[in-house]
């Protein structure tokens, strides 16, 4: 993508040092994006996590807690592959991985959570 970017502004830009400057510029605005939408994803992905906390702590019934159970583990287990491909990515997929690393541990608090209050009903 960038490098359609930059060919399309030949005559635009008079030398290979501006290129290079534009090409550069992009991959910084890109990286910025990614890292805003990682952010964004995190935020959502909180409140979820807080929205089912609540719904644990206001809940006595062993049947709601045992479908929050399911679909924690659910999403735990599609963060666990998400992790395994970011790390597949190499060094791109870091900052991805770091995301991901933080909603696991969200999920892992509520799991237990979920899991100390089951015997008690």
């Amino acid at each position: 993508m960038f490098a359609h970017v930059a060919s399309s502004c030949q005559g635009v830009l008079p030398d290979a040092r501006e290129k290079r400057n534009l090409m550069h510029l992009i991959s910084h605005i890109a990286a910025c994006t990614f890292l805003a939408v990682l952010s964004l994803l995190a935020a959502f992905h909180r409140l979820q996590v807080l929205e089912a906390r609540e719904e644990v702590e206001s809940t006595d019934d062993a049947q709601v807690l045992q479908q929050l159970l399911a679909r924690n583990r659910q999403q735990q287990e599609g963060l666990v592959r998400g992790l395994s491909e970011a790390f597949g990515a190499g060094e791109g997929g870091l900052d991805r991985a770091v995301a991901l690393v933080t909603q696991l541990q969200y999920l892992a608090r509520l799991e237990q959570e979920i899991v100390k209050k089951l015997p008690q009903l």
